[in-house]
């Protein structure tokens, strides 16, 4: 939340400002009786996905990311919330579940981009879509999310296929029940969808850092 606000809220970043945040962070997750070593593996994607953000800021497009991976980062803040509930019950999920619910975070961060176009346009929130639409036009956005879909589909029917011998098959089918809502609501989104990605005041900023 701390580094969200920042970065959607400010363009010039202060690198003491992001230290802060991170020990904000650090001091929040260690409440949990969860240790140093374990506290930075966990923040290790987030840190990752941090660097992303940064991209912007140095005139260039996270497009150039392989938008799997881009929103394989982008969950970071929901899955560091799963990693610390497990860590802390000592619950214990099997791959099938945990993958599971990987594809259904990135499905709905999907729809959080779509949902938020709106508000994304007055703040320097990374919205992928927005992005694309900007740097190229609104159709070949539209494509690209279309595809990805289809390949997140893709992906969790593979899933169930190759471990539907593991145990927890009857809650991923509820998972899978829930990713498929979110697919086709986000497909429908897309078909709908108008945008003038000319007013984006991101891609202005990136634009301008690369003058």
């Amino acid at each position: 939340i701390y580094l969200d606000k920042y970065g959607e809220m400010n363009w010039q970043i202060s690198f003491g400002t992001i230290d802060n945040f991170w020990l904000k962070i650090e001091q929040k997750i260690a409440e949990f009786g969860i240790n140093d070593e374990q506290i930075k593996n966990l923040l290790l994607t987030m840190k990752q996905y941090l660097n992303f953000e940064r991209l912007a800021r140095q005139g260039r497009f996270v497009t150039e990311i392989d938008i799997d991976n881009f929103y394989d980062h982008k969950i970071c803040d929901v899955q560091l919330q799963r990693e610390i509930i497990l860590l802390t019950t000592h619950a214990s999920f099997n791959n099938i579940f945990s993958e599971a619910w990987k594809l259904y975070d990135k499905i709905s961060e999907v729809g959080d981009d779509l949902d938020d176009i709106a508000e994304d346009f007055e703040n320097f929130n990374c919205n992928r879509f927005l992005i694309h639409s900007a740097q190229y036009n609104l159709e070949s956005a539209i494509k690209e999310f279309m595809s990805y879909i289809l390949k997140l589909k893709s992906d969790f029917l593979i899933l169930m296929q190759n471990k539907i011998h593991e145990s927890n098959t009857k809650e991923v089918a509820k998972i899978y029940s829930w990713f498929i809502e979110k697919c086709n609501y986000c497909s429908f989104h897309l078909i709908d969808i108008e945008v003038d990605p000319s007013k984006y005041k991101l891609v202005d900023k990136i634009i301008e850092s690369r003058k």
